[in-house]
């Protein structure tokens, strides 16, 4: 266009709108006569057509109505999941010429995330749920093409802080010292077995035995649920252990303590040997013998004898052994000496309806030294080699 006034330097053209480009070569001043001044526009890269107005202006002014079709943005490509920590997935894609900014979508829960970046961290997401996911470029708030969609299965059975594990053995064996183990999964078909110090949460999920070996020491924080059994083994005075630190756990089977009473595997009908339970077990129905697969009950007074250690009688009569009664029910933190026919892997299974509750019932070996103690027929203090106590089960 031309344009006929003296200060032609001062013109400004520009758009009413942000949907085109406005541009025009420099015009010197000049006092007199007229100057062409070419404008040039171009349609911004956009998902709609749009039109605008460009507005002249300098002392007079002139409106030019333009309208061109508008070019969509590209759908961004190689939609991609990244690293799985916990219950947070990381996404990114290739970059988009032209987008001022992406909207990641969630389609399976309908939410929808705005970055500036080609990556994002979806965080609250859940175990054992297969989210898709598709992204789309933005030019300011406007939507462009959308990508392919991805699909992402989050299956993992536990996690230790940020790392998720596919089975829960994996979890165990990677465990270390002042870490938590979050059982995520239901289980009613898998063992639990504990041969080391672990600290597990097992956020109200179900597993179908807990074993707790003599080197075991599970402090659960967490709800726990056992569908069979509950196992703590004992050998070579040595128990493992359980604690509960904020969780509880719930047995639908039995609890029982597994005990090998001699480390030589061979029991002599004739010695005594020394240990504690860590909840109550009835001496007429819940005392049996291991063999195999088998889990055999013990006939008291037949295949096995308990006597009981009872101080003030041992500071009165100078003996303190006290053989127990058929009826009797032994108790944590009280200390015991058992003798059978030959038997030496025991189950001692809780009585049904007792409580199992966390309580330390340490045993000094100090306080039972063979000086102090020499009741006929008893050699286990004596001899330490034969001397087997639980000295820390916490239940």
């Amino acid at each position: 266009f031309t344009a006929d006034y003296a200060n032609i330097a001062d013109l400004i053209v520009q758009s009413d709108n942000e949907y085109y480009t406005v541009s025009y070569d420099a015009a010197p001043a000049c006092s007199f006569g007229q100057r062409t001044v070419t404008v040039t526009y171009a349609p911004k890269v956009l998902d709609t057509p749009q039109s605008s107005s460009l507005v002249i202006f300098n002392g007079l002014s002139a409106t030019i109505k333009v309208t061109g079709a508008t070019t969509p943005l590209a759908a961004p490509l190689n939609l991609r999941a990244g690293d799985l920590k916990k219950t947070v997935l990381n996404l990114s894609w290739n970059s988009v010429e032209g987008a001022t900014g992406y909207k990641l979508s969630n389609i399976t829960t309908g939410q929808s995330y705005i970055t500036s970046n080609t990556k994002y961290d979806v965080t609250s997401l859940e175990p054992f749920t297969d989210y898709t996911f598709a992204v789309a470029a933005l030019y300011n708030d406007e939507v462009n093409l959308q990508s392919e969609s991805i699909t992402v299965a989050l299956q993992f059975i536990a996690s230790i802080g940020d790392v998720v594990y596919d089975n829960l053995t994996d979890a165990i064996n990677a465990y270390e010292d002042g870490q938590e183990v979050v059982l995520w999964a239901n289980l009613p078909e898998e063992d639990l077995i504990i041969s080391k110090s672990i600290t597990l949460d097992g956020q109200g999920k179900t597993i179908k035995n807990l074993i707790v070996k003599s080197n075991g020491d599970i402090t659960i924080t967490g709800g726990l649920s056992v569908v069979n059994d509950f196992v703590i083994e004992t050998m070579n005075g040595v128990s493992g252990q359980y604690r509960e630190l904020g969780g509880q756990l719930q047995i639908t089977g039995t609890a029982s303590m597994d005990k090998s009473l001699d480390p030589s595997g061979i029991v002599s009908p004739k010695k005594w040997y020394a240990f504690s339970v860590p909840f109550p077990v009835s001496l007429e129905n819940g005392i049996y013998r291991k063999s195999g697969d088998q889990i055999i009950k013990m006939v008291y007074g037949d295949q096995y004898y308990v006597q009981e250690y009872d101080g003030a009688k041992r500071a009165s009569t100078g003996s303190g052994w006290v053989m127990t009664d058929v009826k009797s029910t032994l108790q944590p933190g009280k200390f015991y000496i058992f003798a059978s026919n030959g038997y030496n892997d025991v189950r001692f299974v809780k009585t049904e309806g007792s409580p199992l509750v966390s309580s330390q019932t340490t045993l000094s070996v100090s306080e039972f030294a063979s000086a102090k103690i020499k009741d006929t027929g008893w050699n286990g203090l004596a001899n330490t080699q034969l001397f087997h106590v639980d000295v820390n089960s916490d239940v």
